[in-house]
């Protein structure tokens, strides 16, 4: 729910790619646990970065978590207000 759609990111990524060719090199981080994402979309997502004619050069797929700093991100300090619900010890779901 956040940014462009999927197909419009992958369009300006490989633009950019046929732009500037070698002279940048492209990384992606992508956040599993998401709400409503399937593991079909995260095979997906998979998939085409594994494809050969993909513009991104590197990439970490990541769990989500929340930490319990003093700076952490207002989502971080308050995951229940965005739907996790807490299933154990520093576990939400």
């Amino acid at each position: 729910g956040k940014g462009m759609h999927p197909d419009e990111t992958k369009r300006l990524l490989h633009f950019l790619k046929e732009k500037w060719g070698e002279q940048v090199q492209i990384s992606a981080s992508f956040i599993l646990g998401l709400p409503d994402e399937s593991l079909e979309s995260i095979e997906q997502t998979y998939q085409w970065l594994e494809q050969d004619n993909c513009p991104v050069d590197s990439y970490v797929f990541l769990p989500l978590s929340f930490a319990q700093e003093n700076n952490a991100s207002k989502f971080q300090q308050d995951p229940a207000k965005y739907g996790y619900t807490l299933t154990g010890p520093n576990r939400y779901d």
